[in-house]
């Protein structure tokens, strides 16, 4: 096989060489989020699902059989649930995207809104992780109110990755210290802004990950520099 042409990253190639760690645990306080999404079809029905603690290969278990179901909301919330954490934001910021509201608390679901989440489940399974960034992204296509990049790809991740937290076609999550990280310690300039950015992020990741020993997948090397990140 060729090598890469582009050089690694000494910052990526350091990290890479490391032990990949376990994957961060959330341990969210379901009662405020029951609080928060009270009245909103489908939500506790995903609280309820999620316990008292939650990762990756759970999250993407419970958003794949919600998908299935064709229960949205569920799994949005569980993915928001995951990709919060311990941040206490999270129920009112998920409550706001649901809604479609600046002032949310008595706000009913959005159906525009679940239709838009639904759709980009559809558009990231057929035609890749970059379309569904596209259509998540732009304002003409399906972008979401209160929805930004860093948290639509949480979005895009658990539906690519279709059960299985390490799927080839999973669609790798490209929030704020992820970009910051890479913006900081390689060549690359990530701007969430720009889909095309994010196909280089996707690129980037693929290289890197080819590069270590033994190989990572794309999701493999996106976790190691969030892992890395809140050393």
């Amino acid at each position: 096989m060729a090598a890469d042409p582009i050089p690694v990253p000494d910052a990526v190639a350091s990290l890479l060489a490391r032990p990949a760690l376990t994957s961060v645990r959330a341990r969210p306080n379901l009662e405020s989020w029951s609080r928060w999404l009270i009245g909103l079809e489908g939500a506790q029905a995903g609280l309820d699902a999620v316990g008292d603690e939650i990762d990756r290969s759970r999250m993407c278990e419970l958003t794949d059989a919600f998908i299935t179901d064709g229960e949205i909301v569920s799994a949005f919330v569980v993915t928001m649930v995951w990709g919060y954490g311990g941040d206490g934001r999270g129920p009112f910021r998920t409550r706001r995207v649901l809604t479609g509201s600046d002032d949310p608390q008595d706000a009913p679901l959005n159906d525009e809104v679940v239709g838009r989440l639904s759709l980009a489940v559809d558009v990231a399974r057929r035609d890749g992780a970059v379309e569904g960034y596209r259509y998540l992204n732009r304002e003409s296509l399906g972008r979401i109110k209160h929805l930004g990049p860093a948290f639509f790809t949480k979005w895009l991740y658990a539906a690519t990755a279709r059960g299985d937290r390490d799927h080839e076609h999973a669609a790798p999550v490209l929030d704020e210290r992820v970009l910051r990280w890479i913006n900081e310690k390689t060549d690359l300039r990530l701007r969430h802004s720009y889909t095309d950015d994010y196909a280089a992020y996707i690129g980037a990741l693929e290289r890197w990950g080819r590069s270590a020993t033994p190989q990572r997948t794309t999701v493999d090397v996106e976790e190691a520099i969030f892992n890395q990140t809140g050393a």
